[in-house]
């Protein structure tokens, strides 16, 4: 064999492993197109795992300042059972004056008689009691009950179901699995490449 026929056989087995490679690289590029299509799919999923997320956010963002409203609110109503003991407190202060009139009224009249039944003083003593405990029961008691009882109405019905917030806590563990997922995949991807 001459030179020419080795160059000649040479240039056959170059053509063949050009053509090869050839070969490879349009497999190549066939399995890249198909890597940036499963990337475009990823990407929008992505996006629209991100509006949902925002929209969440969003969602949080409002109940938080309600629940910041609510404490407002609560903070508000703190500061007329305040004053509303206050009040109490004074009213107290002038049911023990009155107390002490009605003690001296009481020792007037055991000057002017001067025998009595120990039976009415009992009376006198029961009714004194019965009334202090109305007037108590009255004017702070009740009071209280019917504030109590309007915050406890005016916070269920300002407060978001508790059925709901778990609803929405599920759905963002459940994006936000799905997010940490399709991010390993993209990274497994790019190593790939």
């Amino acid at each position: 064999m001459n030179n020419e026929e080795k160059i000649l056989a040479m240039l056959e087995k170059l053509t063949e492993e050009v053509g090869r490679h050839g070969d490879l690289l349009e497999k190549q590029g066939n399995l890249l197109e198909k890597h940036s299509e499963i990337l475009e799919k990823h990407t929008e999923i992505l996006e629209k795992h991100t509006e949902i997320l925002e929209k969440h956010s969003e969602m949080l963002a409002k109940q938080d300042e309600t629940l910041a409203k609510h404490g407002e609110m609560l903070a508000k109503q703190d500061e007329t059972l305040a004053k509303h003991g206050e009040m109490l407190a004074k009213q107290d202060e002038t049911l023990a004056k009155h107390g002490e009139m009605l003690a001296r009224h009481d020792g007037t009249l055991e000057k002017l008689v001067n025998k009595v039944d120990r039976q009415g003083e009992l009376l006198e003593e029961i009714d004194g009691r019965s009334l202090r405990s109305a007037v108590m029961l009255e004017n702070e008691v009740l009071p209280k009950l019917q504030l109590l009882y309007e915050g406890h109405v005016h916070l269920q019905e300002t407060l978001a179901p508790k059925a709901q917030v778990e609803t929405l806590e599920g759905e963002v563990v459940t994006l936000k699995s799905a997010v940490k997922m399709m991010t390993k995949r993209l990274e497994a991807l790019e190593k790939a490449q």
